[in-house]
């Protein structure tokens, strides 16, 4: 059995709206398709190029304000998958659960689903001295793991 991946290189370039990340995200997930993938791979964090239209300049509350646009990255991405049959692993986007800054991974199936998996950011003071925890969770396991990302 052979499987076909797509792996996208996605050029992070000024836009000046959310129409313009949609129209950049429609013509590499739709030039992608033309090769007849089963699996299709953004890469991480490629929604940072939404900071490109934002008015801040505190990097860590602008990435906070990413968060905001979950729902329509969401709604873009899983139609992509049902419009070209393909899995669609997409990236990481930053959000935020109970006032904590969560790096999620979506991966978006042709049937309209999607299955999120999340990483606790470490913070900063817990970084410094050598004891940072990354704590995982997804859809699939019934309580988070934790393990050391040294």
């Amino acid at each position: 059995m052979k499987v076909r991946i797509a792996s996208i290189q996605y050029q992070l370039r000024h836009i000046d709206d959310w129409d313009g990340f949609a129209r950049q995200v429609d013509f590499v997930l739709n030039a992608a398709a033309d090769y007849c993938p089963q699996f299709v791979l953004l890469p991480e964090l490629f929604t940072t190029q939404l900071l490109s239209f934002m008015d801040n300049n505190d990097v860590p509350s602008a990435v906070r304000a990413l968060s905001e646009y979950t729902t329509p990255y969401i709604e873009l991405l899983r139609a992509h998958a049902v419009r070209h049959g393909y899995y669609l692993i997409g990236g990481t986007h930053p959000n935020i659960r109970d006032a904590q800054l969560l790096n999620t991974a979506f991966l978006f199936t042709p049937g309209a689903r999607y299955i999120s998996r999340t990483r606790f950011t470490a913070r900063a003071g817990r970084r410094k001295s050598g004891t940072a925890t990354m704590v995982t969770s997804s859809t699939y396991s019934r309580r988070p793991t934790a393990r050391s990302p040294f």
